[in-house]
């Protein structure tokens, strides 16, 4: 039985890796029989999913996950409604340090369904932090360092 080549985060190049089709068929592999519905947008220089994103024990919360030609290996996660507690600005949800080592953060090669499922762990964090007041597990500080705030 032949095994799928791993998704590799190919630099240079004209085009976006999801323009190629193998590669995105492995980033979307298992996705959609787990989260059904969910709406893809390939239009422009982008790789937009939209979904309805079910939230153990509380509401379902309408999640956006851009892949932009700019930064084409990293997911820029948003949420609808309430603001979230730990987001990078303009809801876009941080959910985990940009310099933590790579088996502490989500890259490109864990695909779409684990990061629509650290998404639903992050989304039930966040709402039982509003009803709760505790964030559930580590936090990383959000605070820019003095040096950088000076610079602004």
């Amino acid at each position: 039985m032949r095994t799928a080549r791993p998704l590799t985060a190919r630099r240079g190049g004209s085009s976006p890796w999801w323009s190629r089709f193998a590669e995105l068929y492995r980033f979307e592999f298992g996705a959609r029989a787990i989260y059904a519905g969910f709406k893809v947008d390939k239009s422009g220089a982008a790789l937009t999913y939209s979904i309805d994103m079910p939230v153990p024990h509380y509401d379902s919360r309408q999640v956006t996950i851009r892949f932009s030609s700019v930064s084409p290996y990293v997911p820029h996660v948003t949420v609808d409604g309430l603001p979230p507690h730990h987001t990078y600005g303009e809801n876009t949800l941080c959910m985990w340090h940009p310099f933590d080592p790579k088996s502490e953060r989500w890259v490109l090669q864990d695909g779409l369904l684990q990061l629509l499922g650290i998404t639903q762990r992050h989304l039930f964090k966040e709402a039982w932090f509003r009803e709760h007041g505790e964030w559930l597990g580590e936090e990383a500080p959000h605070d820019l360092p003095a040096e950088e705030k000076a610079a602004e």
